[in-house]
């Protein structure tokens, strides 16, 4: 048996269960660090911009030719859709079983095959899975005094800190919201097109026309040649007015004779804040298998770097910050972790009675726990929250087998047999127990991981971990335990009992004499006990039907959601005065550590005017009184105070990330 093979060979033993420390401990260092585990989801959205078109129009001419196209791929279960202005959005739900990357080719190619049925003048389609990952753990606000512009700030995002952030390692996409591109906005009076019989189509041709770069050949000697190129693009709004539209009576109708070309920006449809002042935002999304606390560290230190060389009035602050609530999550759970294992190994002690035997236990706790973490490691799982759950569940459970082979070598050893022949006996007495007792285990968890559904996705992770970390704890038991039984387990001598044992027994002893009539009642009135049982058991169940139930839990994470929309048809302006009046609110409240607030943005095309967000910080839970819930209550009541705005308080975060819940209205069509 192996058991006996390790009592024979006790360094080849050590050597094997240290190859176990080391691979557990590279394991955990090496492992990505998340809230939750990573999930696809099998959700794949298009989007679709047709500009200037209104939401009865998108319905008919973009999102019906979309799905009846799309419904017939395979394996789909929902399929919903939503039609704005300039913008439809169709959202495909499909069976657990299809593979989200498959399915998103799928779609596609029916996108492809609805082109011809949709209207000529719509934009490129944009096909996304719904990834959790594609949500930026970070935000970063650039802020500047009055001889900055947005403008300014967006081509320093773009030109300098996009590209130095996403060479750092594990960064996989950097966004900039709230951007203000330089654009040359063109102004027309429609009196004047009328009196020179032109029209706004005559203006757009003729700058598409001119307003280019084009190629003009090369020019050639006996031995050099150079390229030749026609600068035709302007670079400022001056060169506009001077295009020459048309002639009429022999004379030129220039474009400041019918308007007037401005320098501005490419949209004028949003409006992003940081704790009131004019804004610039950079999103930091991750790759996949990166480590979220790690990269933000990195991106700390880089924006650190390369604050020193910023321009004379620009500065930035973090906005959002997702991994220091997954980092004090996390740090608490192995806290809870060392926590459990002393205490586990207290209690060993305590009934033990002895030093020896409490070592040689709960070495079995940390042996088992490492030999989980290796696993998990090559199974490309994630240090998150359920996984570590999974691990102080079975802190409990791995030292089981540990204190029944300890025991059965101690009872031996107690008759008068010698170390090594009592280990050996005592270990072939209940290895197969304890083997069952893995297995039985196993039967419970494992199905865990493959239950189906989504909750089903969540808990893969969990229902592994604890099964392979109890049949790594189970083969502990019967190898490294025994060796250590045989070289370092002794009993004492009757007649010296040591001083925890001498402590214990007489408590022991109290508690057994309370006990013998407990038990010996039990017996005697056997259908009273079944009786009793059967009233518990349908009390639990009772009582568990009226739980209230949800996804996960409301959590202090200090940050929280605010979005607010005014009248349908209201202008930028118009929502910025409430917006503003929303921004007050929150001075004013001091638990509120800063916020970033945008109007008009959206993940899909044009983002609506009378639409704002809001991402709200708080001071850590730690310097305030009042827990997160009772700061949203105090905003969501004084936001519904004001009148020609409605208002959403909502948490942030959660296993799919923090989507903005776009509420219909009767200018929206959607279906489903």
């Amino acid at each position: 048996m192996i058991w006996n093979f390790c009592i024979r060979r006790p360094v080849l033993t050590t050597v094997i269960f240290l190859a176990v420390f080391i691979f557990g401990i590279f394991g955990y260092t090496q492992m990505p660090v998340r809230e939750f585990p990573d999930v696809e989801f099998p959700i794949v959205n298009v989007s679709v911009v047709l500009p200037g078109a209104d939401p009865e129009v998108i319905e008919t001419e973009v999102v019906e030719p979309l799905e009846e196209e799309l419904n017939t791929i395979e394996g789909i279960k929902e399929i919903s859709s939503t039609s704005r202005e300039e913008v439809g959005v169709v959202t495909v739900e499909f069976d657990l079983y299809r593979d989200v990357d498959i399915a998103a080719q799928d779609v596609r190619d029916r996108v492809s095959r609805a082109r011809a049925e949709m209207a000529e003048d719509i934009e490129e389609p944009i096909i996304r899975k719904v990834d959790p990952d594609a949500q930026a753990v970070m935000w970063v606000a650039l802020t500047a005094d009055k001889r900055w512009d947005t403008i300014r700030m967006t081509e320093y995002a773009d030109n300098v800190l996009k590209d130095q952030l996403e060479r750092l390692p594990g960064i996989g996409q950097v966004m900039i919201g709230g951007e203000h591109k330089y654009a040359v906005r063109i102004q027309l009076d429609p009196s004047r097109l009328a009196a020179y019989h032109l029209t706004v189509q005559d203006v757009i041709r003729t700058i598409q026309q001119e307003n280019v770069d084009i190629p003009a050949g090369r020019v050639e000697s006996r031995k050099r040649e150079f390229l030749v190129k026609t600068r035709g693009q302007f670079s400022s709004a001056q060169p506009f007015n001077r295009l020459i539209i048309a002639e009429r009576d022999g004379a030129p109708v220039r474009l400041q004779d019918v308007g007037q070309a401005v320098d501005g920006r490419e949209n004028d449809r949003n409006v992003a804040r940081f704790t009131k002042e004019p804004s610039v935002g950079l999103g930091i999304v991750k790759q996949s298998d990166a480590n979220m606390v790690e990269l933000v560290q990195r991106v700390k230190k880089r924006l650190h770097t390369l604050s020193r060389d910023f321009p004379p009035g620009l500065s930035y602050a973090i906005a959002s910050d997702d991994s220091v609530y997954v980092q004090e999550n996390i740090q608490d759970l192995i806290i809870t972790i060392f926590l459990a294992t002393a205490l586990v190994t207290l209690v060993v002690m305590i009934f033990l009675g002895s030093a020896r035997g409490t070592l040689i236990t709960s070495i079995a706790i940390p042996t088992s726990l490492l030999a989980g973490m290796a696993i998990a490691y090559y199974l490309s799982f994630s240090l998150n929250v359920i996984s570590l759950l999974a691990f102080i569940l079975v802190i409990g459970i791995v030292v089981d087998d540990a204190i029944v082979v300890l025991e059965s070598c101690y009872r031996h050893m107690e008759h008068g047999a010698e170390a090594k022949p009592a280990a050996r006996t005592g270990t072939t007495e209940i290895a197969f127990a304890a083997i069952a007792n893995s297995l039985s285990l196993g039967a419970v968890f494992i199905p865990v991981a493959f239950m189906p559904g989504m909750i089903g996705r969540f808990f893969f992770e969990f229902g592994l971990i604890v099964a392979f970390t109890v049949f790594a704890s189970t083969f502990t038991a019967l190898t490294l335990t025994p060796m250590l039984c045989s070289r370092f387990l002794a009993v004492p001598d009757h007649t010296r009992k040591p001083l925890l044992l001498k402590v214990t027994e007489p408590v022991f002893n109290l508690l057994e004499w309370l006990y013998k009539p407990v038990l010996t009642a039990a017996l005697r009135w056997r259908w009273i006990t079944v009786g009793i049982g059967a009233v518990a058991f349908a009390a639990g169940i009772f009582v568990f039907g009226q739980l209230e139930s949800e996804f996960t839990p409301s959590v202090d994470k200090s940050k929280f959601m605010v979005s607010f929309e005014a009248v349908e048809g209201a202008t930028v302006a118009f929502t910025d005065k409430y917006a503003r009046k929303i921004e007050d609110i929150m001075v004013d409240i001091p638990e509120i550590r800063s916020f970033f607030l945008a109007i008009g943005l959206s993940q899909s095309g044009p983002g609506k005017a009378n639409e704002g967000i809001s991402f709200v910080r708080l001071t850590h839970h730690n310097k305030r009184i009042r827990t997160q819930q009772e700061v949203m209550q105090e905003l969501r009541s004084k936001i519904n105070q004001l009148t020609g705005v409605r208002g959403y308080v909502m948490e942030s975060g959660g296993p799919v990330g923090a989507d903005v819940d776009r509420r219909p209205d009767e200018h929206r069509v959607e279906r489903r």
